[in-house]
């Protein structure tokens, strides 16, 4: 599907819809996905899944993070521990993993709303 996204794009259509639906529920242009897939794109900061030595733009990162995921989602998405490993440069990262919901995080707004409302608040006091 790659091969057919840089196709388009060279084409000159790169918001042509791909053949196929991906992860099973979407439609998605021949951009969006080489962006999204393309091992050297600069959304690939986060590459879970081929999980390289070194990971080149997290690696820099310097402030503090927060980062959370619903118990429900897909398995590598769960890999939170995996990225703080990761943060090479982060001395502050936090995680949490959100029981009961997955990508959408449906009806648990309130509950993400106070988490990182009081990450914040913490932060302001250190």
């Amino acid at each position: 599907m790659l091969k057919e996204a840089k196709e388009n794009i060279d084409n000159g259509e790169p918001t042509k819809l791909l053949h196929k639906i991906i992860e099973d529920y979407m439609y998605m242009s021949s951009q969006t996905y080489y962006n999204w897939f393309n091992k050297n794109s600069n959304l690939n900061n986060l590459p879970v899944i081929s999980n390289p030595e070194h990971w080149n733009q997290f690696e820099t990162i310097n402030v503090p993070i927060l980062t959370f995921s619903g118990s429900k989602e897909e398995d590598y998405y769960l890999h939170l521990d995996l990225l703080k490993n990761k943060a090479l440069n982060c001395n502050d990262f936090e995680y949490k993993i959100i029981e009961t919901t997955g990508h959408t995080y449906k009806n648990k707004e309130t509950e993400i709303g106070n988490l990182i409302y009081n990450w914040i608040k913490k932060l302001k006091i250190n």
